[in-house]
């Protein structure tokens, strides 16, 4: 074998070492030119302290929330909510960020640790959203407040869909969790609704 074919080969080896650690770094917490989780926290936390008029929907139209959303939820299949035409269901993302696009609400952090953001649908504003975040432990739990689910049954009480790549159930989620849902409910006048869990 020639010196040229070995360096080839040496070369080719070191390529596929390289891309096999690049793919192993990529996580959760972090991919090759983008903004991690930490990160994000550290932003939202410098924003909300830093400007007063930093609110949800200042967030939601950010390059950072893009980031964040994408690489956390990771639930694709199409859902009707009412919010699209019968036949034009959308993944959960898409509904998130139409909730989350109306009428803002503050940006409450609680401890330096925990980041809750919520909002209403544009001219909808029974629809709403909200995204809760334990930034010590980097666990995040997504909702929407709708009123369809995969039919065209409306339901007046509502439904609470759940998103999280983090707790395997509703009756997981930890006990801060339920208490600032339970308070957000009682600050929007929200009847008890029927709970999706998305898996």
């Amino acid at each position: 074998m020639g010196g040229q074919q070995v360096r080839i080969i040496a070369a080719s080896q070191f390529l596929i070492f390289s891309l096999t650690l690049m793919m192993t770094l990529v996580s959760k917490n972090g991919s090759a030119g983008s903004q991690s989780n930490l990160e994000f926290y550290d932003w939202v936390r410098h924003n909300v302290e830093t400007n007063q008029y930093f609110n949800t929907n200042r967030l939601i139209w950010s390059d950072e929330i893009d980031v964040f959303l994408d690489r956390n939820i990771t639930h694709h299949d199409p859902l009707y909510l009412g919010m699209t035409g019968e036949n034009d269901a959308q993944n959960f993302e898409y509904h998130l960020r139409s909730v989350l696009g109306g009428a803002p609400d503050d940006i409450d952090i609680t401890d330096q640790s925990t980041i809750f953001f919520s909002a209403c649908r544009s001219h909808s504003c029974d629809e709403k959203g909200f995204v809760w975040i334990d930034s010590a432990r980097d666990r995040q739990i997504f909702g929407i407040v709708s009123f369809f689910f995969n039919s065209d049954f409306f339901n007046r009480e509502g439904y609470l869909v759940i998103h999280t790549d983090d707790y395997s159930s509703f009756e997981e989620t930890p006990g801060s969790f339920k208490n600032r849902l339970n308070d957000w409910r009682k600050e929007k006048k929200l009847e008890p609704m029927s709970i999706v869990f998305l898996k």
